[in-house]
């Protein structure tokens, strides 16, 4: 094989392998509310037809709307995304916000996440991915040291004694590179660390944590 077709074959696996990642950019949103300013720096998911695109775009902006109360009630809010996971199949979103109540020593913060199906702008629900445990089987899994608590802010191990203080089992979650799943358990945000992430890593065979294919 001559060095032409070297470079064409590579060029191709190149464009192939591109073309499993969505294309993503920010659009900036500013408004005025009640309690302060609304400022959201809002993904736009480019897919591969029309329809998947305004799907996206509608159950984006059903997050943002989320984080509106904050504005509304608090005061100056900001809103800010990052991609967590990205692949042929779908692209995971998670969301944090900061609202600065005025004379308030530290400001408040929301975290919603949102993963969505490449094929159909929809999200996609937690049993695609694995078979969801109940809250009780969660923590029982917990006290056999198979979930791993961190923070969202990337960098800080938690305590796993908060996920017997949970109430309920976290609904909304990311997924990482790897495919592991992070639940997300906002009704325990911290302001220093942010809202605890519930790893249940792929590593573990249990029936609860075998990650579908």
């Amino acid at each position: 094989m001559n060095f032409k077709k070297i470079l064409i074959l590579a060029t191709a696996l190149c464009c192939l392998s591109l073309s499993a990642f969505a294309e993503v950019y920010s659009k900036t949103v500013m408004e005025q509310a009640a309690a302060g300013y609304f400022k959201a720096n809002v993904p736009r998911v480019v897919l591969h037809t029309s329809a998947t695109r305004y799907a996206a775009k509608t159950n984006i902006e059903a997050v943002i709307d989320k984080f509106r109360y904050q504005a509304e009630n608090i005061g100056n809010t900001e809103v800010f995304y990052h991609v967590t996971a990205d692949n042929a199949s779908y692209i995971s979103l998670f969301f944090e916000s900061i609202a600065q109540l005025e004379g308030a020593a530290h400001p408040e913060k929301d975290f919603h996440a949102l993963v969505l199906d490449k094929k159909t702008g929809q999200p996609l629900p937690l049993s695609k991915f694995i078979n969801v445990p109940n809250l009780a089987f969660l923590k029982e899994q917990n006290s056999f040291g198979n979930v791993i608590v961190t923070a969202s802010d990337g960098r800080t191990r938690l305590d796993n004694s908060l996920v017997d203080e949970l109430k309920s089992l976290p609904t909304e979650y990311i997924l990482d590179r790897r495919g592991n799943v992070y639940l997300l358990a906002t009704e325990m945000t911290i302001y220093a660390t942010g809202t605890p992430l519930i790893l249940l890593p792929i590593s573990n065979f249990h029936a609860a944590y075998v990650v579908k294919g």
